[in-house]
Order: structure tokens, then C-alpha cells, then sequence
């Protein structure tokens, strides 16, 4: 995701939902949030954060740093989503963390984004275009990336790059395509 003054950083988002008992990375939360808003979940905030902080009680000071930084990342994200959509990426780790460590968290995004199309209901089958249904099984595939074999080097860095791309071309697809169903309903 691209980073903002405002935007947190990925590691600030990982050190408050550890904090917070939340067992997400910021990259599966992030993907979570994506799939909420591409289904058109209303309410997706207050769903993302329910299922997030659950467990955590009122006056939790830090699931309250943790609920500050997630209204960050996702009003930055709707924003994003809503506007220059050129702006809106996956959360994950920075380009300098190793290779597998972004891979993993790219796999843990599209588990998110799954999960969170999927609490909203998912949308109805005529909703989404072949392309559409197919970006959603393609998620599913990357579900299965084995990043223990992977190894670090320009090719690779390449494709993972080209991977990313095609997520955030694709969340943007279903949203696309979410929006114009419910707005012909």
C-alpha cells in the first residue's frame, strides 16, 4: 500500500494488533477490510473491527491504539478505493523485508480478502462477470503459495510484483462490478 504521512506503517499495525490479542497480520486484517468494501458490506468498519477486536473490552488502552490505527488504514484504504484507485495496493510489508516474508503476507491478504467477501455475504452470483468469479478463484489459488520456496533474486522479486499488481487490479474488478449490481437492484 502505498504510504501516506497519515497511513500507518505496517509494522506499527502489526505491533498494535499484537498488543490488542488480535492473531491476524496487518496483511489478512488489510484483506479482510478489502473484501468487506469490494462486497459493499454496509457498515464495513464496524464489521472489520468487530471481527478483529472481539475479545477486546472497553477501556483496553491497547486495543484502543489498535482500533486508532485500524480507522487509519482503513479510512486511507476506502480513500483510496473511492478515489485515485492507482493509490490503493495490498497492506504488506515494505519492498526491503525479505522476499518470502512479502510473499507470505500476500498469501495472508488473499485469505483476508476471502474471508471478508465472504462475511459480507459474498455478492450474488450474476453479480460479478467471468472475470470477476475467475479474480476470485485466482485469490483462492494464491491462498496455496508456498512460500518456503522461495527464493530471493530479480526474477522473483519480479513476479511477486506482477502478483501484487494483479491482486490490486482484481479487488478493484469485484468492487467494480459489486457497486454496478447493487446500483441496477
Amino acid at each position: 500500500m502505498n504510504h501516506s504521512a497519515e497511513a500507518p506503517s505496517y509494522p506499527r499495525i502489526a505491533r498494535a494488533l499484537a498488543g490488542a490479542g488480535v492473531d491476524a497480520s496487518p496483511a489478512e486484517a488489510h484483506g479482510i477490510a478489502c473484501g468487506l468494501l469490494c462486497a459493499g458490506e454496509p457498515g464495513a468498519y464496524a464489521r472489520w473491527e468487530q471481527e478483529l477486536l472481539e475479545v477486546a473490552g472497553e477501556g483496553d488502552v491497547l486495543a484502543e491504539e489498535c482500533r486508532r490505527g485500524l480507522r487509519r488504514l482503513y479510512d486511507g484504504t476506502l480513500a483510496a478505493m473511492d478515489g485515485d484507485a492507482m493509490s490503493f495496493a495490498p497492506f504488506l510489508p515494505d519492498d526491503e523485508r525479505p522476499l518470502a516474508e512479502r510473499a507470505v503476507a500476500l498469501r495472508e491478504w488473499c485469505e483476508g480478502f476471502l474471508y471478508g467477501f465472504g462475511l459480507s455475504g459474498g455478492a450474488p452470483e450474476k453479480a460479478l462477470s467471468a472475470e470477476g468469479r475467475e479474480a476470485l478463484h485466482d485469490f483462492g489459488e494464491l491462498t496455496r503459495l508456498d512460500s518456503e520456496h522461495v527464493a530471493e533474486g530479480e526474477g522473483e522479486e519480479s513476479a511477486l510484483a506482477e502478483i501484487v499488481e494483479f491482486a490490486w487490479v482484481a479487488a478493484l474488478v469485484i468492487r467494480d462490478e459489486c457497486r454496478q449490481y447493487r446500483e441496477r437492484q
